[in-house]
């Protein structure tokens, strides 16, 4: 039997809080947060777009409430990284083929009254721009039964794109949006839900930049 998902440890979370709002501060990453999502009590399902490395700790800062976010397992691997995401409360995922386990995870973590984040384009995008996702998202929102948040980081790729090591001081916005009520997932078939997700998740870079054009 696979051991449950830890539970997120509240000492470590401070510190990473106290960190982020340091990171936010010196490099000017804004965030808008509407008030339907600002006083969203948990639990909830949170999706985002994926462009950094530093994307769920960006995307989890502005929220008043913690959330738990799905990773590859991969960075387990290594005995530091399994004790500092483990204390995060991160979710394992295993690559490339559907984790019964994970999404029994992610049930427990509702159950809990606890908020699980992930990003459902499955890796961090090249170019900055959205990349498809998988249409089975419509079946997961259905059985957590939950509200769905999803959010949208525009100038990461300028910021901290995957081609390159290193963070650059540039302009990130952080969108946040309630895409889907309690109600609404209640109401709407899978691909009402699908459709709406990718409605509201697009992010075309390229025409980010153009519209502000950073340097």
């Amino acid at each position: 039997m696979s051991k449950p998902v830890n539970k997120y440890n509240p000492f470590l979370f401070w510190i990473i809080t106290f960190i982020m709002s340091l990171f936010t501060k010196i490099f000017g990453i804004r965030a808008r947060l509407p008030k339907e999502v600002k006083n969203l009590k948990p639990p909830f399902l949170l999706l985002s777009n994926r462009i950094g490395l530093f994307d769920p700790f960006v995307v989890g800062y502005f929220l008043k409430y913690r959330v738990q976010f799905v990773s590859s397992d991969a960075p387990f691997h290594t005995p530091f990284m399994r004790w500092f995401l483990s204390n995060l409360g991160v979710i394992k995922k295993k690559k490339n083929i559907r984790d019964t386990q994970m999404i029994r995870d992610l049930i427990t973590v509702i159950k809990r009254g606890n908020s699980v984040g992930l990003f459902p384009e499955g890796t961090r995008s090249w170019t900055g721009s959205s990349l498809p996702i998988d249409p089975s998202i419509g079946k997961l929102v259905k059985l957590l039964n939950v509200p769905v948040i999803t959010v949208k980081l525009a100038g990461m790729q300028l910021f901290n794109p995957r081609w390159f090591p290193k963070v650059r001081p540039t302009k990130v916005e952080v969108s946040y949006q309630l895409t889907l009520s309690s109600d609404q997932v209640s109401d709407l078939n899978q691909d009402e839900i699908v459709r709406n997700i990718l409605g509201d998740l697009h992010h075309d870079e390229v025409d980010y930049q153009y519209k502000n054009m950073q340097e």
